[in-house]
């Protein structure tokens, strides 16, 4: 691995970290998924359920085509791992102080990751579709509030109480990282994810403490801050707890 190689594979890498994981100056800039594809996703406030079912897939689809857009561009641009004739009589490889039996498995070891992304690119839009089919409906996020609904093999009127009570002005909602968001309506405890959004009825859920920390605010004062896990637990069967902050 040459030295043009190595600085390609750690910037690729901190790219992925920066899409996946977007830093608050990726979001100050409008540079993360949501807000490059704001007009697909569609208004949260709107459509609460509907916008995250969207966001949750997009992200799935987006960051399963990371490793796949790795090789094609490693392919491209370097040519370290192209195929090439072993020749018995060759104990080393000029670019790998290594037997040329450990080239070989390196070399395979790297076709069987390039069939795998691929193999992944195609896979995850059928997941997709799947999800998309009956207006969302296998849609995970729809599954969970499927559990919480009074009428068989209907969730579209909690998504709808879901969305009134987003937009009014009393709700609650905390960024926990980049990737998590807490909100608390009149009714529901909601947590946003990657690829998931939890839900808790406050009707019947119970929270318990699972553990607490405390941090210096200054060195100069004792001023100190906790902060408080809590598992949040549906009653309902079925439905996944989740921790909050």
């Amino acid at each position: 691995m040459d030295e043009s190689e190595l600085l390609f594979n750690l910037f690729y890498l901190l790219l992925c970290m920066c899409i996946i994981y977007p830093p608050e100056e990726f979001q100050r800039l409008g540079l993360t998924i949501e807000e490059i594809f704001s007009k697909l996703l569609g208004d949260e406030s709107i459509n609460f359920v509907h916008y995250h079912q969207r966001r949750t897939s997009l992200n799935l689809f987006v960051h399963s085509c990371l490793p796949a857009m790795y090789f094609l561009i490693h392919k491209l641009k370097f040519s370290v791992f192209v195929e090439r004739e072993l020749s018995e009589h060759v104990d080393l490889d000029p670019d790998f102080p290594m037997p040329q039996e450990a080239v070989a498995f390196k070399t395979l070891t790297w076709k069987i990751a390039q069939r795998f992304s691929l193999m992944v690119v195609l896979a995850v839009p059928a997941l997709i579709f799947n999800w998309q089919q009956r207006n969302w409906r296998r849609h995970p996020i729809s599954q969970t509030l499927l559990k919480f609904s009074n009428v068989p093999d209907s969730y579209h009127t909690i998504a709808s109480d879901i969305s009134t009570e987003f937009r009014r002005l009393d709700i609650y909602k905390k960024k926990l990282n980049s990737i998590s968001t807490v909100i608390a309506t009149e009714n529901w405890i909601i947590k946003t994810s990657l690829y998931n959004v939890h839900f808790a009825h406050q009707s019947d859920t119970s929270l318990s403490v699972a553990k607490t920390e405390t941090y210096n605010v200054s060195q100069d004062t004792n001023d100190t801050l906790q902060m408080v896990s809590i598992i949040v637990k549906p009653n309902r069967q079925k439905v996944a707890e989740f921790h909050i902050r």
